[in-house]
């Protein structure tokens, strides 16, 4: 990437490249991202606290935060844990495991479950956030910012790169 204005800020309208180590509160890394991630700033591709935190920065910033639930993936909701029985799915051969998620249809379209648990014929199910409820700790590197270009604002993504759900699983 050609970034010939290091005193360029990360705003609205701005692909933001980035490297960060994800931490949880008891300094458990959740994720790393060693290659540049790219996003066009200003449009939801991030959590919310992630991109506050980005604005205002400029290539070559180092920086920590810390993001509480209610900036990335909520509270843990007690209301999206549910039971169901493994007759309800059609696996095929399959047996179901930890782990495994399937989507169910919402109000919204689509929701997004993760066996949690196998007892019997029932499986128990989260449809919360694996990293709902907890505090997020990013080390980050600000590796370039420059201007979007027309296409990518339309999108709402860079073009040489989608960027990838950190930001979340």
């Amino acid at each position: 990437m050609d970034n010939n204005d290091d005193l360029i800020t990360i705003q609205k309208n701005r692909v933001g490249y980035f490297q960060f180590t994800l931490k949880d509160d008891d300094d458990n890394i959740l994720m790393e991202a060693d290659e540049d991630r790219s996003y066009v700033h200003g449009h939801g591709a991030l959590i919310v606290g992630l991109e506050n935190a980005l604005e205002g920065h400029k290539n070559g910033d180092e920086f920590s935060v810390a993001i509480p639930p209610a900036q990335a993936y909520g509270e843990h909701s007690p209301d999206l844990e549910r039971v169901f029985g493994i007759d309800k799915f059609d696996m095929g051969d399959d047996e179901p495991e930890i782990g495994m998620t399937f989507d169910l249809p919402s109000n919204t379209g689509f929701h997004r479950f993760r066996v949690v648990g196998i007892e019997g014929k029932n499986i128990a199910a989260d449809g919360n956030h694996p990293w709902a409820g907890m505090t997020l700790h990013y080390d980050i590197k600000v590796t370039g910012v420059r201007d979007a270009k027309a296409e990518e604002i339309e999108k709402k993504a860079p073009i040489e790169i989608a960027v990838q759900s950190i930001i979340g699983a």
